[in-house]
């Protein structure tokens, strides 16, 4: 579950925020090429980048939640199973894993919610 929930967990903050740079400068290079096969009008930079990109700016809140999700646990219908739930407007796939992957969990513990 770690590596789903957070993936960067290990890593300095320092280096959190060079592989999220990183990846960002991927995307648009990637983006820039996409345009290009489309026939778009866009000129790449040197670096092959559609646009400017500047560097991340640190929190100044490096041992805080940033990013918060909510999940719920309860009794399922049956009043017997164990059941997880998330709440939020916009579920993305990865949260879905993590739900599916955390609802084995709990239904397996040895723990009773009653």
């Amino acid at each position: 579950l770690e590596a789903k929930i957070t993936p960067l967990k290990r890593l300095t903050y320092v280096r959190q925020l060079e592989r999220k740079y990183n990846k960002s400068l991927s995307l648009l290079r990637m983006f820039g090429e996409k345009l290009r096969t489309l026939k778009m009008p866009i000129a790449l930079g040197s670096d092959k980048l559609p646009c400017p990109v500047e560097l991340m700016l640190p929190s100044p809140l490096i041992e805080a939640y940033r990013n918060q999700d909510e999940f719920s646990i309860g009794v399922g219908p049956d009043w017997k199973s164990q059941n997880s739930w998330i709440f939020l407007e916009k579920q993305l796939e990865s949260h879905k894993e993590f739900l599916k992957d955390f609802q084995d969990y709990i239904s397996h513990s040895s723990l009773s919610l009653t």
